[in-house]
C-alpha cells in the first residue's frame, strides 16, 4: 500500500506525466472516429448481448430499443465500447463507468437524508481510459438531443457543455487535498446553476412520497405484505416456467445467504431482523431487460417495516476486451460492480452487496427512487444540466484515477473540449446508422444473426 502511495510521484512528476501524454496525444486527435475499415458489425454485437438473457424477455428488450435512437444507444454499449477502444488514449486509467449516459446522472437519497447528484449506472464499470467515459458521455448528450429533434448545432452546444464541465471539475478536483476530496460532494453551487427552482420542487416532492411508493408497489394479503404486480413489477411466472419460478423463490434464500456474507456486520445485524415477505420479477431501463433481476420485499416486524432490495443478475463489462489485462476482471461480476459503485459514488449505498447461485453472480443493492435530471429539462436548459453532468463525472474519475494528470492534460484551452464535441456529434451520425439498421430488423422480425463478411 505504501509502495504503491509512493510511487504515485511528485506534483511536478504528475503535471508532467500529464504533459507529456498531450505531446503522445494531442487534443485534436480526439475529434476523430478512427473507426476501423474492420469495424465489427453492430447488429451481431447487439444480438450477441442476447445470448444468456431470458428468451422471454429478449422481444420486450428489443422493442424498447427500437423506440428512438437514444434508447437504441443505451441498448446497445456493447458498440461504442468497440468503437472507443480504436480511439487514442493518453494511457491515464480511472474506474470508469463504463456506460455514462445523460439518464444515468440524477438525485438520490444517501443514508442521511439529504439528495445527492451523482452517477448511478454501474453494470459496465471497468478501470479504463477516463477518455472512454468522457467521449460516451458526450455522445450521449449529442444522441439524445437528435432523439428530442434538436439540429446538429443543438447536439454540439450540449455536447460542448458537458465536455466544459469535465474540465472544469477535474481543475477544482485537482486543487483539493485528496482526503477531502474522496469524502467531497458535488459543489452546491455547481447544482444550483443547473438545477432551476421548478426542477428542484419536483425533485423534492419524489423523494417525499418515498413511502406513498411502497404503498402503491405493495398490497396486503392475509396480514402478510406482498408485491403488486403492475409494471415494472411482474409475478415470477410471467416470464418464468412455473418450475423454474419454484427454483428461483427457493433460491434467492442461497442469494441472500450469501449477500449477508458481503456486506459489513452492522448491515448483517440490520438484515437479521427481516424475513423475506415476496419476490417478484423486476424488468425495467433498456440494457438491464432479460436479465435476472428481481425484487426481494423485505418486512420487520411491525407492518410498516418494509423495504425492497433489487438481486439484479451481474455479467461481464462490455469493456472488458478491450482494457489493459491487469484491469479485467475474472471473478465475481457483482462484486466488481459492487467495488466499482463504492469507488465512484460520494454516498454510495451501504447495503450494497453481492451474491452468486447456480453459476450466475447477483448485485444486490436497494430499491430506492432516482430522480432523473435530463427528463425534467427543457431545451434552453440542458447546457446547464449537461455542463454538471461532465463535473460529476470528473469527480469520480478524480477520487480514482491521477486527477493532477488528468488537469495537466485537459490545461486551460478550449481544444480538447471543441475536439471531443466534435466527435460527439459524428457519433451521433454513426449510432442513427446503427439504430437504423437494428430497427429495420426489428420491423422485419428477422431471426437469424447476418453472417461475417
Amino acid at each position: 500500500m505504501w509502495h504503491a502511495l509512493k510511487s504515485a510521484g511528485t506534483l511536478d512528476d504528475r503535471i508532467q506525466r500529464g504533459l507529456d501524454a498531450r505531446n503522445r496525444v494531442p487534443h485534436d486527435a480526439h475529434a476523430d472516429l478512427y473507426r476501423s475499415q474492420v469495424r465489427p458489425d453492430p447488429l451481431r454485437l447487439v444480438l450477441e448481448q442476447d445470448q444468456g438473457r431470458l428468451p422471454s424477455l429478449i422481444p420486450l428488450r428489443r422493442q424498447r430499443m427500437s423506440a428512438d435512437v437514444h434508447q437504441y444507444f443505451r441498448g446497445s454499449d456493447v458498440v461504442m465500447a468497440a468503437d472507443l477502444a480504436v480511439t487514442p488514449v493518453s494511457e491515464i486509467n480511472v474506474q470508469a463507468s463504463g456506460d455514462v449516459d445523460v439518464l444515468s446522472f440524477g438525485y438520490y437519497l444517501p443514508p442521511d437524508g439529504a439528495p445527492v447528484f451523482d452517477v448511478g449506472y454501474f453494470d459496465e464499470t471497468l478501470r479504463a481510459p477516463w477518455e472512454w467515459d468522457v467521449k460516451r458521455m458526450a455522445a450521449s448528450m449529442a444522441v439524445a438531443v437528435g432523439a428530442r429533434g434538436g439540429a446538429a448545432k443543438d447536439q454540439r452546444v450540449v455536447a460542448r457543455a458537458a465536455v466544459e464541465g469535465y474540465r472544469r471539475g477535474m481543475a477544482w478536483a485537482a486543487g483539493q487535498d485528496r482526503l477531502n476530496l474522496w469524502f467531497a460532494r458535488i459543489p452546491q453551487a455547481e447544482v444550483d446553476r443547473a438545477i432551476d427552482k421548478p426542477s428542484k420542487k419536483r425533485r423534492d416532492l419524489a423523494f417525499a412520497e418515498e413511502d406513498l411508493l411502497y404503498d402503491d408497489m405493495t398490497i396486503e394479503v392475509d396480514g402478510n405484505c406482498l408485491l403488486r404486480h403492475t409494471p415494472p413489477i411482474y409475478g415470477l411466472t410471467e416470464w418464468l416456467s412455473e418450475a423454474d419460478a419454484v427454483r428461483v423463490h427457493d433460491g434467492m434464500v442461497a442469494i441472500m445467504s450469501g449477500y449477508a456474507t458481503s456486506v459489513s456486520p452492522e448491515v448483517q445485524q440490520m438484515l437479521s431482523e427481516y424475513r423475506i415477505s415476496d419476490i417478484a420479477m423486476l424488468a425495467r431501463g433498456v440494457s438491464d431487460v432479460g436479465l435476472r433481476s428481481f425484487i426481494v420485499l423485505l418486512q420487520g416486524t411491525r407492518r410498516q417495516e418494509r423495504f425492497a432490495l433489487q438481486v439484479k443478475e451481474a455479467r461481464q463489462s462490455v469493456l472488458h476486451p478491450y482494457v489493459l489485462p491487469e484491469f479485467r476482471h475474472r471473478g465475481n461480476q457483482a462484486r466488481r460492480i459492487a467495488m466499482g459503485q463504492a469507488l465512484i459514488q460520494s454516498q454510495p449505498d451501504p447495503l450494497l452487496g453481492y451474491s452468486r447461485w447456480q453459476d450466475r453472480d447477483y448485485c444486490v443493492s436497494q430499491l430506492r427512487p432516482v430522480v432523473s435530471g435530463y427528463l425534467r429539462m427543457n431545451q434552453p436548459n440542458l447546457p446547464r444540466f449537461a455542463r454538471l453532468c461532465g463535473f460529476t463525472l470528473a469527480r469520480s474519475h478524480a477520487v480514482t484515477g491521477d486527477r493532477i494528470a488528468i488537469d495537466a492534460y485537459l490545461g486551460d484551452s478550449d481544444s480538447f473540449v471543441k475536439a471531443v464535441s466534435r466527435y460527439a456529434v459524428r457519433y451521433a451520425e454513426v449510432a442513427e446508422a446503427d439504430y437504423t439498421q437494428f430497427a429495420k430488423f426489428v420491423a422485419d422480425e428477422q431471426v437469424q444473426i447476418p453472417p461475417d463478411d
